[in-house]
């Protein structure tokens, strides 16, 4: 049998690459009946916990209707607040809160130990490797929509500009968005106020068929 080595046109995987492969095959690995009945279990009792640690839980207000429990819907928008996490921020971060841009101080140097200790955290639960960058965008998926449009350069901040340069643009120097029918107003609205949106033909509308497959029309 041939070696890995001389195999035509094999190359053997890079040490991020090898980890990256080690995590997916954790993830998607076959389990018994009884590991997948355990699992469950466990699954279920950390829900049951986090359940617990939630801040609004059973709460009830006044209605036109009378007294209602508070349904909330809108996860996609703003998550609600876990009282663990709350209660963390503010015995071990917010008393030593500082800025990330000095470790001249006490406060800087903890807050910037702890930007890094999240960071690396967040890494590893996407299965990011060391070549990867993590950008902190400050305040959600609309941040982070608007950083994007601003690396790949489309976002203009004046609208008189954009108007400008639309006009100046040739068509295969448009950039073309493709807009799925269930996006959240974040990554939607913002396209709006970008270079290949001055024009409505140059977005693309994907719709969803039947057979449950994106229709592009």
């Amino acid at each position: 049998m041939p070696s890995v080595q001389g195999s035509v046109g094999m190359e053997l995987p890079t040490v991020d690459e090898a980890k990256r492969m080690a995590t997916l095959l954790g993830l998607l690995r076959v389990t018994t009946s009884e590991e997948k009945a355990s699992a469950a279990g466990a699954s279920e009792d950390k829900l049951d916990w986090l359940r617990s640690q939630l801040i609004g839980k059973n709460i009830e207000f006044d209605t036109p209707f009378g007294r209602r429990m508070l349904t909330y819907a809108d996860q996609t928008a703003s998550g609600r607040s876990l009282r663990y996490i709350e209660d963390y921020l503010v015995k071990d971060v917010l008393p030593f809160y500082g800025n990330t841009h000095t470790e001249d101080s006490h406060v800087g140097r903890k807050t910037t130990w702890l930007v890094h200790k999240v960071a690396r955290y967040i890494k590893r639960c996407m299965g990011a490797g060391p070549s990867d960058v993590l950008i902190f965008c400050g305040s959600g998926t609309t941040a982070a929509i608007k950083r994007l449009q601003e690396v790949i350069g489309v976002a203009v901040p004046s609208v008189e500009l954009r108007g400008r340069l639309s006009t100046q643009l040739q068509m295969e120097e448009r950039w073309v968005i493709f807009i799925g029918p269930y996006e959240h107003h974040s990554n939607l609205l913002s396209w709006h106020k970008v270079l290949p949106m001055s024009w409505r033909s140059e977005s693309m509308w994907m719709g969803s068929s039947t057979s449950l497959r994106s229709d592009v029309h």
